[in-house]
């Protein structure tokens, strides 16, 4: 996994979120040149009112890693259903080794299931892997959060010879990010995170449309050097049957 999961009070604020409607908060950004810029992206997304307008979210994902060598590491899929209003909750589903692992959020507090039965109760790692699987799936909206200062860094080109508007995300302590919006579109190219000890670079080849909503249907993870050159490729993520309303 490449996300290093933000605190899951984060989550709260979401969900809080998708009940109000009107503009996006965009006066929240100190950064003339961020706000332009994610403005064009939430737009292109599909826009604030729909965002808004979600109640629950279902998809398809399936998670394909590799080694330095090109080697299958793991490959897994796993079924994603969230309710985000009036209640929120959450349940990831898939299997390994022959059991059906479940993961569920309900009332606030988490649980694991393994064939059925409970094995893991209130664990903060599987909140967070439900935070990290929404923070994913609702980019760029998920960049209007609380707790994050954004600022604009200029044009860069990236190593797919693409130009892109460069948006810095500070976390406040936590791993430093970029993401990459393209320059004439607004779509949501790539992002870049700092892990301390390497660089991932994440782009999104593919998108597909639900609810109004524009989403990833297709993502590749890479492993590369503080200037971004590309060593070896770590993953693919596809995101199939995705159903927003």
């Amino acid at each position: 996994m490449y996300f290093k999961i933000f605190t899951f009070l984060i989550l709260a604020t979401m969900v809080a979120c998708t009940e109000k409607s009107g503009e996006p908060p965009l006066s929240q950004i100190k950064d003339k040149k961020a706000r332009e810029v994610l403005s064009q992206a939430i737009e292109r997304s599909g826009g604030w009112e729909n965002w808004t307008a979600a109640s629950w979210v279902f998809y398809k994902k399936r998670t394909v890693l590799y080694d330095s060598l090109g080697q299958v590491e793991s490959d897994r899929t796993q079924l994603h259903k969230y309710q985000l209003k009036p209640a929120f909750t959450a349940s990831i589903s898939w299997l390994q080794d022959g059991d059906r692992h479940e993961i569920f959020f309900e009332n606030n507090l988490a649980k694991k299931n393994v064939n059925g039965t409970t094995v893991e109760k209130g664990g903060k790692a599987h909140e967070n892997t439900v935070q990290s699987a929404l923070y994913t799936l609702f980019m760029p909206f998920k960049l209007l959060d609380p707790g994050v200062e954004l600022s604009y860094r200029g044009l860069l080109t990236l190593p797919n010879g693409e130009e892109v508007h460069t948006i810095f995300a500070d976390y406040e302590g936590e791993e430093d990010w970029e993401y990459y919006f393209d320059t004439n579109t607004g779509d949501f190219v790539a992002n870049l995170v700092d892990h301390g000890d390497y660089f991932a670079l994440i782009y999104n080849e593919k998108f597909t449309t639900s609810g109004g909503l524009r989403f990833n249907a297709y993502r590749t993870s890479y492993r590369v050097d503080s200037l971004r050159n590309i060593q070896y490729r770590r993953g693919e993520f596809f995101y199939d049957e995705i159903v927003l309303k």
